[in-house]
């Protein structure tokens, strides 16, 4: 079961550099840069936004059957790999109810990749290239084009190639009505689509087929039929099944062949076999399935390897069985299927099982040394019915492994998991437990999917609902994302011009909002963290949401209580006197520095303090739309006054946020009349950053720790938009000091 998590994935740092400066006597100083001015003026136009607000709504298509009852997920990615790391936003769309939400987005980013997922998990993923200006991003999957990601940049799970085939440019034979009497060694015979060959006992012994004669590989497009009704060995013959192409047969075994490096048999995808009886593979030979195989039973003996990238269906399953033979070895690929509707023999065989490979039994499975193994970054599933399943069997399992065992007895599963388990591999019994989604293919018979079960009864099945015993709570969205964070920069001289060295208020923060089915959000998680603080004057510093009441925020639960010096607060942990909730995070740097107040973290050499991370906890009276507190209402604010006499009144705030009610308007030769926090020549006093970047050291201005931010700012944002992810002046930019290790911890 899916738990419940509050973004530990987050820091909201806050950290406070005070531009006005002075010299502090334990400081080593440096010589700081006389402050520079803008290269160009900068037109009022331009807002300083590096992120930009989008509203998405996402259209779903109606499903046929139960599922169809069920919420669809919609995920939203930065990233053409779809990773988690990348994910900004979570929530439900059915058929007529569109997930619709507010997001936040990177200048940069100019493609959004969306990822719908039914409650089988079967998703599908579409690529949607975005303008920030358009405002709105409408996705109806009911005409987008879906998207598959390249193979070769999609995540990958160390899983190789199954084994290929090259196919001959032409055939020295072609067989439309019968095979020749004698097959020739080397050549090949090539049976094309739409045409059908039978062969009967007759055809059998004159032509050659089955008897010891010289080596021949047979193509069949069309269907090789064999109506031979006892079981006739094969060698010296390879069999390619080719895509559309069809064998038929009520038994093959094959014993010997001459180069055993080449397949007895190569089903390529859409390709079959299917057998009535026994198929056998012996003798150091090899198989190899893209396709599908049915039969009843499937045998391997004598050191063969057998080679599954599709689905081998059958009623019995022996491989390396009886046990006296060598061991046999099983490979199945990225999604491949073995299903045994009877039961599974296993002897000494060695099953490699790769990413979301699925092995299935329907009934107790004896085995004796066998062996499945997850190689390293796989993950993999074995699944084994039957009714009272006991602990009989010597197998063990090696790697990401979920072993799925409805029925085991419960006084055999602790034992099993104690001694059969080993290097991730797990047992799970009942369905609530079950840790490995694998959705529903054409070939695996959804024996890797859970039950659709929902708790809380809000149309999320369990499996994607982030708690299933709350409604309030089925998804979650981040900003940035799901594990970065961003920061926070402001100048405190405010209304007079700064120095631009833009750390003396620096904050890295992350927000979490949990949804619930409907998309509205239920709950607000802010995590922040105090980087530095390189001001002279006292610095308090708060959040407001500019899309609310005050009367819609119910509770605010803080890991830091503030010392009150500034900030005077209600019961509910919002400032009195505010039509909008404000919450403060701290009234002095003291109250996260302890025993500190100025000048922290900017000069290099001086004492570093690191600070705790902490949390923001924001409850709701009801329920609230996504465009009420995503990012763009957060509006962060710094205040600022004297240590020895505090006041409220001088707020600081990016250039597209306002003033709270008890905020001052203050005005001076240097602010803009058309809006307080832009300077005359268009320059502003914070900026907000989608990424944790390092700042600049006391008296170093942005431009000479970053060199692309002058050409950003001076094209009112139209060039290197992504100017913090290129490169930065590691000597301009305040480093954390590096502790050193003590020399017998080296050793």
């Amino acid at each position: 079961m899916k738990k419940r998590l509050f973004p530990l994935v987050a820091i909201l740092a806050v950290l406070f550099v005070i531009s006005s400066c002075t010299d502090l006597p334990d400081v080593v100083k440096e010589t700081p840069a006389e402050p520079e001015q803008p290269g160009e003026e900068v037109t009022p136009e331009f807002d300083w936004k590096i992120t930009e607000g989008l509203t998405l709504e996402v259209k779903v298509k109606t499903l046929e059957g139960k599922v169809n009852d069920f919420y669809r997920t919609v995920k939203v990615f930065t990233d053409k790999n779809f990773e988690s790391t990348s994910l900004i936003a979570t929530g439900s769309a059915r058929p007529g109810e569109p997930y619709t939400t507010e997001i936040s987005v990177p200048a940069a980013v100019k493609v959004l990749y969306i990822q719908v997922r039914d409650a089988y998990s079967r998703s599908t993923s579409y690529k949607c290239e975005i303008s920030l200006k358009q405002g709105t991003l409408v996705l109806d999957t009911n005409t987008a084009q879906a998207y598959e990601p390249d193979p070769q940049t999609r995540a990958g799970n160390n899983a190789p190639a199954a084994p290929g085939i090259i196919l001959p440019d032409t055939y020295d034979y072609t067989v439309t009505t019968a095979f020749p009497e004698t097959l020739e060694n080397g050549k090949t015979y090539y049976i094309p689509k739409g045409v059908t060959i039978e062969l009967d006992n007759k055809n059998v012994l004159e032509n050659g087929i089955y008897v010891r004669s010289k080596m021949a590989t047979i193509y069949v497009a069309g269907t090789l039929k064999m109506k031979e009704t006892s079981s006739v060995s094969i060698s010296n013959k390879h069999f390619v099944v080719l895509p559309g192409g069809k064998i038929e047969a009520p038994k093959m075994t094959f014993i010997k062949i001459a180069n055993k490096d080449i397949p007895v048999v190569y089903v390529m995808a859409g390709g079959e076999m299917d057998i009535a009886g026994d198929l056998s593979v012996a003798e150091n030979l090899s198989l190899v399935n893209h396709g599908i195989i049915n039969c009843k039973k499937f045998n391997t003996y004598g050191g063969s390897h057998v080679h599954i990238a599709g689905l081998l269906k059958v009623y019995q399953l022996n491989l390396a069985w009886p046990k006296e033979w060598p061991d046999s070895y099983v490979y199945m690929y990225p999604n491949s299927v073995i299903d045994a509707q009877g039961s599974a023999w296993l002897g000494k065989a060695h099953i490699i099982m790769y990413e979301e490979a699925i092995f299935y039994s329907a009934t107790n499975t004896p085995a004796e040394n066998a062996k499945f193994i997850a190689p390293e970054g796989n993950k993999a599933f074995v699944r084994i019915d039957g009714q009272n399943y006991t602990y009989g069997g010597m197998y063990t399992f090696y790697g990401d492994i979920e072993v799925f065992i409805p029925n085991i007895k419960a006084s055999h599963a602790q034992a099993f998991r104690n001694e059969r388990m080993f290097d991730g591999a797990f047992l799970t019994d009942n369905w609530e437990d079950r840790k490995y989604y694998i959705a529903w293919t054409e070939i695996n018979n959804g024996y890797g999917e859970f039950e659709l079960i929902d708790k809380d009864g809000d149309g999320v099945p369990s499996h994607e609902d982030i708690d299933d015993t709350d409604p309030n709570a089925a998804y979650n969205s981040y900003f940035p994302s799901a594990s970065d964070m961003a920061t926070m920069m402001f100048e405190d001289n405010w209304p007079g011009r700064g120095d631009y060295d833009m750390n003396d208020v620096v904050a890295d923060f992350n927000v979490y909002w949990a949804t619930n089915a409907r998309n509205e959000v239920t709950g607000m998680t802010v995590h922040w963290k105090l980087r530095a603080a390189g001001a002279q004057n006292k610095l308090a510093m708060a959040l407001q949401l500019d899309g609310l009441a005050a009367s819609e925020v119910s509770a605010v639960e803080s890991s830091l209580t503030p010392s009150g010096s500034i900030f005077q607060t209600d019961a509910k942990g919002l400032e009195i006197g505010q039509s909008r909730p404000v919450i403060p995070l701290f009234d002095d740097v003291s109250d996260v520095f302890a025993g500190v107040n100025k000048m922290v973290n900017t000069y290099q050499g001086q004492t570093y303090y690191d600070s705790n991370t902490e949390t923001l906890t924001i409850h709701f009276t009801s329920p609230v739309a996504m465009r009420t507190v995503a990012e763009t209402k957060l509006n962060f604010f710094v205040v600022v006054s004297s240590h020895d006499n505090p006041t409220r009144s001088r707020e600081i705030h990016f250039p597209w946020q306002s003033r709270t009610d008890l905020g001052k308007k203050q005005t001076s030769e240097t602010t803009d009349p058309e809006n307080e926090y832009l300077t005359v020549d268009g320059m502003m006093w914070g900026i907000m950053v989608p990424k944790s970047i390092k700042y600049p050291r006391e008296s170093v201005t942005m431009e000479d720790a970053y060199p692309a931010y002058g050409s950003w700012y001076n094209s009112n944002g139209t060039q290197d938009e992504d100017w913090y992810e290129g490169s930065v002046n590691e000597d301009k930019v305040y480093q954390v000091p590096v502790e050193e290790i003590p020399e017998e911890d080296m050793e």
